[in-house]
C-alpha cells in the first residue's frame, strides 16, 4: 500500500489525494493518488506550490496554459517602452490602469483608457461610454467650441474615437516582470523531483530526508540549484517549442540520485535527492510542450559528476548572464 512521503501515513480510499507531477498552474499533467495524502496535499499546495505558482503565473497567463482546473489569472506589469502600469489577462493583453486619459494635439485627440489593445472597437465602446457621462477630466465644451470657431461644425467630438492610433507592438508590448524565485519556490521544485521518483516506483528511504526540507525548508542543508550547461540538456529541443522537462538519474558509479527540473524552456535547476544512493542505475526522462498541451519524445543528455553537484551546493554562484538571456529568448515567443 502506498503511504504519504511528507508524512509517511498509509494512502487509503478516505484519504487519498491526487497530486500533480508539475503543478497544475503551469500546464502539468501527469498525476498520481499514490504520492501524498489529501492533508499534506492541501498543506503544501498553500504553503508551497502556490508560491511558484505566483513567481511564473505571469508566464502561464501570456501563453494561455491549458490547465485541468480553473484558468491563469491576471498579473499586473509595466510597459517596457513607456513605464506604465497594465494589467494582463489571458493571451498575454494587456489592460491600462487607471482612469481614460484624454490628451489634445492641436485639434485631434489622443486617448488612453481601459480595453483591449488588440481590439480597437472594444476599446472605443469603452470610451464612448466614458465620454457619454463625461466621465473624464476633460473640458469638453471649450473644444467643441474651437471645433466650431475652426469650422469644423459638422464634425462631432466622438468622431475622433474613429483615428484613436492602436498599439504599434500589435497589441503585445514588451513587458518588465521580474522573476524571484526564493526559499519557498526552490522546495516546490524539490517537490516535483521527489514526486517525479516515487512516480517511478523509486525507494522511499533515498528521499525521506527531503519530507522535512519540503515542508518546513532548512536553512543549514542546500538541495537545489539553477543549472545552465553550455549545451543544452534536450538535444533536439525546437527554436519555437516551451518545455517543461524533468530528467532523474540515479548513477551507481557515483553513487548518486538526483534530478533536472526545467521549467518554460527557462528556468533549469539540479536536484540532489540522494548523495549516498545504493539504488539501481536509473534514468528517465519527461518532457511536456506547454503551448501544445502534449508529451513529447525528446532526447536528453545529462551526466554530472558528484563532485560537480556537491561544488555547486557548496559554492553556488547565480548564473545572471544565462538566467538573463533565456528569459529574452522566452520572452519572444510570448
Amino acid at each position: 500500500m502506498a503511504k504519504c512521503y511528507i508524512c509517511g501515513s498509509q494512502i487509503n480510499s478516505e484519504n487519498e489525494s491526487e497530486e500533480h507531477i508539475l503543478p497544475n498552474c503551469i500546464g502539468g499533467r501527469s498525476k498520481s493518488k499514490n504520492l501524498l495524502c489529501k492533508s499534506c496535499n492541501s498543506d503544501l499546495g498553500n504553503s508551497v506550490d502556490s508560491y511558484l505558482c505566483y513567481a511564473l503565473g505571469s508566464i502561464a497567463t501570456r501563453l494561455d496554459i491549458k490547465r485541468e482546473s480553473g484558468k491563469p489569472h491576471a498579473f499586473e506589469s509595466i510597459r517596457a517602452d513607456t513605464g506604465e502600469k497594465v494589467m494582463v489577462s489571458r493571451g498575454g493583453v494587456p489592460r491600462w490602469q487607471g482612469p481614460l486619459k484624454v490628451k489634445r494635439v492641436g485639434l485631434d485627440l489622443r486617448i488612453e483608457g481601459p480595453g483591449d489593445f488588440r481590439d480597437k472597437d472594444r476599446l472605443i465602446e469603452a470610451i464612448r461610454k466614458k465620454l457619454e457621462r463625461k466621465n473624464v477630466d476633460f473640458d469638453f465644451d471649450t473644444y467643441l467650441q474651437e471645433l466650431e470657431e475652426a469650422g469644423i461644425r459638422e464634425r462631432h467630438l466622438f468622431e475622433a474615437l474613429e483615428n484613436v492610433k492602436m498599439d504599434e507592438t500589435g497589441g503585445r508590448p514588451e513587458l518588465m516582470h521580474s522573476f524571484e524565485l526564493g526559499d519557498k519556490e526552490l522546495r516546490a521544485i524539490c517537490k516535483i523531483a521527489v514526486s517525479f521518483y516515487l512516480y517511478n516506483k523509486g525507494n522511499h528511504k533515498c528521499v525521506e530526508h527531503l519530507a522535512h526540507y519540503i515542508k518546513f525548508g532548512d536553512s543549514t542543508s542546500n538541495y537545489v540549484f539553477l543549472y545552465y550547461p553550455e549545451n543544452e540538456i534536450v538535444t533536439d529541443k525546437n527554436n519555437d517549442e516551451i518545455l517543461h522537462t524533468i530528467v532523474l538519474i540515479g548513477d551507481v558509479n557515483e553513487r548518486v540520485l538526483y534530478s533536472y527540473i526545467e521549467l518554460f524552456s527557462t528556468f533549469k535547476y539540479i536536484v540532489l535527492l540522494d548523495g549516498a544512493y545504493t539504488g539501481a542505475g536509473l534514468s528517465k526522462s519527461y518532457c511536456f510542450d506547454v503551448t501544445q498541451s502534449q508529451v513529447v519524445n525528446k532526447l536528453v543528455d545529462l551526466k554530472i559528476s558528484k563532485n560537480e553537484l556537491l561544488w555547486n551546493l557548496k559554492y553556488y554562484i547565480y548564473p545572471f548572464e544565462q538566467v538573463q538571456s533565456h528569459l529574452e529568448a522566452l520572452n519572444t515567443l510570448m
